[in-house]
Order: C-alpha cells, then sequence, then structure tokens
C-alpha cells in the first residue's frame, strides 16, 4: 500500500514547518493536495508507457451499433478486442478510427454484420472497425458493420483519466510512492501564501511570516526542480525500438 491522500496531505504540513492550525485551512490542504495529483496522472498519460490501465466490456444488443462507456475513469482507449465465446476462438483486434472516419470506403452494407465470421474464428463478436466519441461528457462506441449477432462483447483497454481523484477517499492510494514527493513540494509551494506561522494580527507576526515563506520559497523550489527532473526521467519511452547511434551506427538503450 503506498502512501494515501491524507499522508500527502500530512506531508505537505511537514514541508511548510508545521503552519498555525486552519492557516492553510483543510479545504485548502485537499484542494491544492487533489491538484497537483491529477496534474501529475495526467502528464503521465502524455507519455507512450502504459500507466493506470483498465479495462471494460461492451455487451452487444442486435440491431444497436451505439454503446456508452459508463466507467467513470475511462479516459484514452488504447485497443478493443473481441471476447471469445469459448477458448477454440480466436481472439481478433478491432482497429478504431476516427468518427468521421468509421464509414469512408466501407462498400459493404450495414446490415453485413448478420453474415458473420466461422464460429472458429470470432463467434459473434464480427465487428471490423469502430470509433469513440464524446458527447458532452459522456464517452461513447460505435461499431460497424451494425452488430446483429448476439451473444457478443467487446473488451476495451484504456487510460484512466485523472477525474475521480476529487472523489476519492482520504485513504486511497492514486499514485505510486515515488511521485508523491513532487506532489508534496507542489502543493506546499501553492499554499505558501496562505500559510501562517505566526498570529497575522501584529507587525511583527506579519513580518515573520513573509520571513518564513522567502526562505521556504527558494528550498521549495529547488526540491521541485531535482523532483521534476526525477519524474521526467522515470517517464521516458522505455519500449519499441531501439535506437541507434547517428555517428557509429550501433544500438543504443
Amino acid at each position: 500500500m503506498g502512501r494515501t491522500i491524507n499522508d500527502t496531505i500530512d506531508g505537505v504540513l511537514v514541508r511548510l514547518g508545521s503552519p498555525r492550525a486552519q492557516s492553510p485551512s483543510e479545504d485548502q490542504l485537499l484542494r491544492a493536495v487533489c491538484t497537483n495529483i491529477r496534474t501529475l496522472l495526467r502528464a503521465k498519460r502524455n507519455v507512450s508507457n502504459p500507466w493506470n490501465f483498465d479495462e471494460t466490456f461492451v455487451e452487444i444488443t442486435p440491431g444497436e451499433d451505439t454503446y456508452q462507456i459508463t466507467n467513470a475513469n475511462f479516459g484514452t482507449p488504447l485497443v478493443v478486442t473481441t471476447v471469445p465465446e469459448n477458448p477454440a476462438q480466436v481472439v481478433r483486434i478491432i482497429p478504431f478510427y476516427c468518427p468521421q472516419n468509421l464509414d469512408y470506403s466501407w462498400g459493404y452494407p450495414q446490415n453485413a454484420g448478420a453474415w458473420g465470421y466461422p464460429a472458429y474464428w470470432s463467434g459473434n463478436a464480427n465487428a471490423l472497425r469502430c470509433a469513440f466519441f464524446w458527447q458532452g461528457s459522456n464517452a461513447f462506441i460505435r461499431f460497424n458493420p451494425i452488430p446483429q449477432l448476439s451473444p457478443a462483447s467487446y473488451k476495451i483497454g484504456y487510460l484512466c483519466n485523472a477525474n475521480g481523484v476529487s472523489t476519492d477517499a482520504l485513504t486511497s492510494s492514486p499514485l505510486v510512492d515515488e511521485d508523491v514527493d513532487l506532489v508534496e513540494v507542489r502543493s506546499a509551494q501553492s499554499l505558501l501564501g496562505s500559510a501562517q506561522w505566526e498570529s497575522n494580527t501584529t507587525k511583527e507576526g506579519k513580518q515573520a511570516n513573509a520571513e518564513r515563506r522567502k526562505d521556504l520559497f527558494v528550498t521549495l523550489d529547488k526540491d521541485e526542480r531535482l523532483l521534476k527532473e526525477q519524474f521526467d526521467a522515470a517517464n521516458l519511452i522505455t519500449t519499441g525500438p531501439h535506437l541507434y547511434n547517428r555517428w557509429a551506427g550501433s544500438i543504443v538503450g
């Protein structure tokens, strides 16, 4: 079990040097931590590594080509495959297109799904292409040709989005431990303006708080730069073809 959201909030307070109660407030702490967790999760979605991978299934109804994806964490689709009805059937990858290209140069009638493939190949799951699109805040998948056979189902592998962070329990662990330090430092930076260590009702207290913020800004900025370098290095592409040394022609990596 990694560090929870509650642990991360405690870590932010430590990095701020244990400020006075409610300075910053609990709501400010929670919002800052959730915002920075979402930022890192979205950054990971922009690399080629399959971070936060999840799956969902679509059960086919004959005559219906469009299905809503109800998973709240659905983000970027990666692969769509058939779900065999028995071990003798072959799993097929269904290519997906942009919606405007789904029917382009199709060349077959919409009821071609009734013709099917041999049972040993894919059973009733005989779609040849599909497309993902969003309407409002809801994700959908559309198949071509229109499914006509049932039972049939498809499995969608996708990258999770970061929208569920704000609704997660304080005991959940949305990030691996290696990334939590960066969340703590960035959250502490964003809360410096509202942090107080002395009463802000006197001139001396205001000056002491201002000096403390300046000192923390320097140290937190240095820590953030170092942690960001480590985060970027950890998210380099580690899969795919080898690279070649452009001068010697030798394989590197």
